[in-house]
């Protein structure tokens, strides 16, 4: 079972990867799109359920390493177009 830093070490790799390439090959929108949506749920019940801890750290600052590298999805993809 994948903890939350081997996702997030996985991410860190991920978007290195996507600034070196400047490609979207084998990149998938939808599904960082369903993460993000995921991290924001997980962060909302947190703080609703008033269960506020260092896993709401966590769930944030993943959010942001997934954010950047749905960023750069967009970001090679306006690059691709503009060399077509």
């Amino acid at each position: 079972m994948w903890s939350t830093e081997d996702f997030l070490w996985n991410n860190y790799i991920a978007q290195h990867k996507s600034i070196v390439s400047r490609s979207t090959k084998r990149k998938s929108v939808i599904f960082t799109a369903a993460i993000l949506i995921g991290y924001i749920c997980g962060i909302i019940g947190k703080i609703a359920g008033n269960n506020i801890n260092y896993v709401l750290c966590l769930y944030i600052i993943n959010f942001m390493v997934v954010s950047i590298d749905f960023v750069l999805y967009f970001l090679n993809k306006k690059r691709e177009k503009a060399s077509n």
